[in-house]
Parts: structure tokens; sequence; C-alpha cells
């Protein structure tokens, strides 16, 4: 199967087939099998003010690098047709995406992974990982008098 994907065009990738490989992703990272950092998002993700990363996860996997983030956007322009009845908004205002995306180990290029609800689900067990959540809690679950 993964010499079959490897021939076709991005475009022709089932949308099950990127959220298998997120599903994938999320067991490695609940097993430890995938280490994850933290780091400052670093400038090239940044666009003044209209666009902002704060952090950014990464991980090494299959001579690959993933990396992980929220994106927020400023989002200035009224789209009218979007902007009716209980969906009114106020402009400006922010947007949130999580951006998943590969690419090689020296990171001179990236591949933006087509979102799936399954990324927001990787970030949270990323976001687990890494801030030790898992050991905190045990920490003060094992604390005496509470």
């Amino acid at each position: 199967m993964a010499s079959e994907l490897e021939e076709q065009s991005p475009s022709l990738v089932d949308e099950n087939d990127w959220v298998r490989a997120v599903a994938s992703l999320i067991r490695l990272t609940e097993e430890g099998t995938l280490k994850w950092k933290s780091a400052r998002g670093p400038g090239s993700l940044q666009r003044g003010l209209e666009q902002q990363v704060d952090v950014v996860f990464t991980a090494e996997y299959e001579g690959k690098r993933l990396r992980l983030y929220i994106e927020t956007k400023k989002i200035d322009d009224e789209l009218p047709i979007f902007n009716i009845g209980p969906f009114k908004r106020k402009y400006p205002h922010w947007t949130e995406a999580v951006v998943l995306e590969l690419g090689d180990e020296a990171e001179h290029g990236w591949y933006t992974m087509p979102y799936t609800e399954a990324t927001e689900e990787l970030l949270e067990s990323v976001k687990y990982q890494v801030f030790g959540v898992g050991n905190f809690l045990n920490r003060v679950l094992e604390t005496p008098g509470t």
C-alpha cells in the first residue's frame, strides 16, 4: 500500500489515508515511541501582527521531520456571504488552525499535510507528552493529604 501512495499525486490520496496516518502518529506518541520537543515558533512562521505561531513541536520519524503548531491569523476583511444571521462576526477577529507539516531533516522545506480532526487530537497527545502531564498528575495525586 505504501508504494501505491508514493506513485499518486497528493490530490489523489484519500482523506482516510491522512486520518489513518495521523492516528498512527497519535499511537506512536502515546506509546512513547515518537518523541516530541517544543521550541518557540521560528521567524519564518511569523508574519507581523497578522499571523503568529508561539510554540512549534517537532519530532523525527523515519528520516523525516514532523512539525506541529497552532497558527493564529488575524482576519480583517468581512466576507458578506459568511457574515449573516447567527454567524455574524465582529471584524477584525482571530482564527486558529492546527498545522502538521513534513520536512527533511535539514528543514529546507515543508509539506503541509491536509487538515483532519485527528490533527487536533495529535496536538493534545503531543502537549500531554512534552509538558509531562501524566507525570505531573501522578506526583500531585501522590502528595500526602490529597
